[in-house]
C-alpha cells in the first residue's frame, strides 16, 4: 500500500478557524483561542471543517478496499479504469496471521494458484482479441488498483470513525491510519496529540 498526500488547502487550520469566526463573531485572535476554537469544531463535527480539503493518491490496494472507500459519498474519487488500463497481475494478499500456519498456509497456496490462473486467463483472452472491458470480468476483487481521493476534514473525521474501528477490515484500517497521520502532519504540531485523540474517538 502506498499513500501520498498530493494536495491540501493552504493552512487548513486557519481556514477552519476563519470560517468558525465568521459564524461566531469572536473578537479573540490569540493563538490559544484559535486552538480552542479549532478543537471545538473538530469535537463537535461542525461545518467549518468542510473548508479544509485534502487529496491523496492511493495505490497498491485491492478493489475490495476501493469498493468500501467509494461509499463515502461526500468525497471525490478517480480510480484506475480496468476498461482502459491493462491489469499487471499484481494482487492483494490478506493477512491471515489470526489463523494457525497449518490452516492459513493451504488457503494461501490455493489462493496464489487461483490468482495466477485468473491472470493467465485474462491475458490469454486479451491476446485472443477479447476487449479489456470484457476480459476484466475474469479479474478477482483482490486485483491491485489505484485512485485519487479528495475529502474535506469533516468527511475525513467520519471516515476515521468508521474505518479505524476494530470492526473494519484490516486493509482499510491500515489505509485510514496512514491518511490520519498525513492529515495531522498538515495541522499545528503542538495540537497533534489532541487532534489524533479526537479523530480516534479517545478524547471527550
Amino acid at each position: 500500500m502506498r499513500v501520498q498526500l498530493i494536495s491540501n488547502s493552504p493552512d487548513p487550520f486557519w481556514l477552519v478557524v476563519k470560517a468558525a469566526r465568521e459564524c461566531y463573531s469572536s473578537d479573540s485572535t490569540s493563538l490559544k483561542s484559535d486552538d480552542k476554537l479549532f478543537l471545538s469544531m473538530l469535537k463537535r463535527d461542525e461545518t467549518p471543517l468542510e473548508h479544509a480539503v485534502f487529496s491523496f493518491r492511493i495505490s497498491d490496494v485491492s478493489r475490495v478496499l476501493t469498493h468500501q472507500l467509494v461509499r463515502h459519498r461526500v468525497a471525490s474519487f478517480n480510480q484506475q479504469s480496468q476498461r482502459y488500463v491493462e491489469a499487471e497481475g499484481r494482487y492483494f494478499i490478506p493477512d491471515l496471521s489470526y489463523l494457525s500456519e497449518d490452516k492459513h498456509k493451504p488457503f494461501l497456496d490455493s489462493y496464489h494458484r487461483l490468482m495466477l490462473r485468473a491472470n493467465d486467463l485474462y491475458h490469454e483472452a486479451i491476446n485472443d482479441g477479447v476487449k479489456r472491458e470484457d476480459a476484466r470480468y475474469i479479474l478477482p476483487p483482490c486485483t491491485y488498483s489505484s485512485l485519487v481521493m479528495t475529502m474535506n476534514l469533516r468527511e475525513l473525521k467520519r471516515f476515521f470513525a468508521l474505518r479505524l474501528s476494530p470492526r473494519a477490515q484490516k486493509e482499510i484500517r491500515d489505509l485510514a491510519r496512514i491518511v490520519l497521520s498525513l492529515v495531522v502532519s498538515c495541522l499545528p504540531i503542538h495540537l497533534a496529540e489532541e487532534i489524533t485523540s479526537i479523530m480516534l474517538g479517545t478524547k471527550e
